[in-house]
């Protein structure tokens, strides 16, 4: 996450090419909104900690639950095929 950011990628690649373009905006992630897929035990964690770094934190769950840091939360079957996801749930038939 903090990695996509910052763009870390492209800074390793041109550090390791020896080649430096000018400089580009990296992005804060107070500034953007994350989706954590299944909020069990390790996505409340990392739904808390994305929260104390300022982020808008949309989680999903199967359940009607509540969940300190998370602004929304959906049920799966709401998301589009195309979003972006940082999954924290278990491989299973269901996820």
């Amino acid at each position: 996450m903090l990695a996509g950011a910052k763009n870390l990628p492209r800074l390793d690649r041109q550090q390791r090419d020896r080649e430096w373009s000018g400089r580009w905006t990296m992005r804060q992630v107070s500034e953007q909104t994350v989706l954590v897929l299944g909020l069990g035990g390790i996505g409340r964690v990392v739904a808390a900690k994305l929260h104390a770094l300022g982020a808008r934190v949309i989680g999903t769950s199967r359940k009607d639950v509540t969940v300190t840091g998370v602004s929304d939360v959906v049920h799966p079957d709401r998301l589009s095929p195309s979003a972006s996801r940082l999954s924290s749930s278990p491989t299973s038939p269901s996820t």
